[in-house]
């Protein structure tokens, strides 16, 4: 099969690094939406789960990240420390913090037909998928599989989010599944906006 690099950004596969957003943006000037999704993904890699991971405790993180340089000032007054504090409050979240082996940002390249993906491509094609899984833990010997969002969420378009993001994580999913030899036996979307974890299914 022929091997095609295709930019697929506009499906969701890429999630921008903390080194894409400027250093120096002007006092009045906001950060966007994907930064802060960023800047929220970032603070998550680098949580620490051993703590009560309280909305105090979890402030308290965050400023030592600021005093470590590792966020700026300006990044810190964009964290959202509820929404973080309750992610630990959902059924996920504690069964993240009990795992005794938690992996976060982890990234891969994985090898697809192209018309499973973009699918007016030629199914003799194959894409190279390259991502970076948020976190998965395991439970016993399987491995559950979170990816978090930012997105504004509305009653009327969470089916779309939904759908949007799925064909992402399966392939999150079959990714995890190579690389480590393990099962994964549940995936989550988690919506910070509204603080919740959808199941993605393989159907």
């Amino acid at each position: 099969k022929r091997l095609k690099y295709k930019n697929i950004d506009y499906i969701k596969y890429k999630i921008p690094t903390l080194k894409d957003i400027p250093y120096f943006k002007e006092e009045k000037v906001k950060f966007t939406k994907q930064e802060i999704g960023t800047i929220i993904h970032f603070v998550m890699q680098h949580i620490d789960l051993r703590q009560s991971l309280t909305e105090n405790n979890i402030k308290n993180q965050v400023e030592l990240m600021v005093d470590k340089k590792l966020l700026s000032e300006k990044e810190e007054e964009v964290v959202n420390i509820k929404k973080i504090a309750e992610f630990f409050e959902t059924n996920i979240g504690k069964r993240m913090k009990k795992s005794s082996n938690v992996k976060r940002e982890t990234p891969f390249v994985i090898k697809k037909e192209a018309n499973k993906i973009i699918k007016h491509l030629d199914e003799n094609d194959t894409i190279l998928i390259q991502g970076i899984i948020d976190c998965y833990f395991y439970e016993e010997n399987e491995i559950v599989l979170i990816d978090y969002k930012t997105d504004t969420v509305h009653d009327n378009n969470i089916n779309m989010i939904l759908e949007q993001y799925k064909p992402q994580i399966l392939s999150y999913k079959e990714a995890l599944e190579k690389i480590t030899g393990k099962k994964v036996k549940e995936s989550y979307l988690y919506l910070f906006d509204i603080s919740k974890g959808l199941a993605i299914n393989d159907h």
